[in-house]
């Protein structure tokens, strides 16, 4: 049974995570291209003008919950009531009210994902994350 919880919670991450890589890189490749390298956007809508935006702006408005769900769902219910077996999205307590608090604002000061885990990271440390977020991470960063 443990091994399916967290094979579904692995799944979960990487769909998130695979959301998160469509929507930035232009889930309508007809109206714009995305170019990485640069973090600039090509609008056609705009005859094909370069924007010196990072994002395009359609998907601003969409990035706040979707980085604040996936990062729910990577860490672990460390704060105090909380269940460590289940994720921080599972847990309804008034310490992990605070963690998400802080996680939302965070997210609408406009903060991306990472960004997020960054500074979650830096205040409450990698045991905070799942072993499948810490996996990530270490293969993102390379520690």
């Amino acid at each position: 049974m443990q091994t399916t919880f967290m094979t579904n919670i692995l799944l979960a991450v990487i769909a998130a995570l695979l959301l998160v890589l469509v929507i930035q890189n232009g889930s309508n490749s007809s109206r714009s291209s995305v170019s990485i390298s640069s973090g600039s956007y090509h609008d056609e809508s705009n005859g094909g003008a370069v924007s010196s935006e990072a994002v395009h702006p359609s998907l601003k408005e969409n990035a706040a919950p979707m980085a604040q769900t996936m990062v729910y769902q990577a860490l672990v219910g460390f704060p105090e009531g909380c269940d460590r077996n289940r994720t921080l999205a599972e847990c309804t307590s008034a310490a992990a009210e605070v963690v998400k608090k802080d996680i939302d604002n965070l997210a609408a000061g406009g903060k991306g994902p990472r960004q997020i885990f960054d500074a979650v990271i830096e205040k409450y440390g990698m045991e905070a994350l799942t072993a499948q977020a810490q996996s990530i991470r270490r293969m993102r960063t390379g520690k």
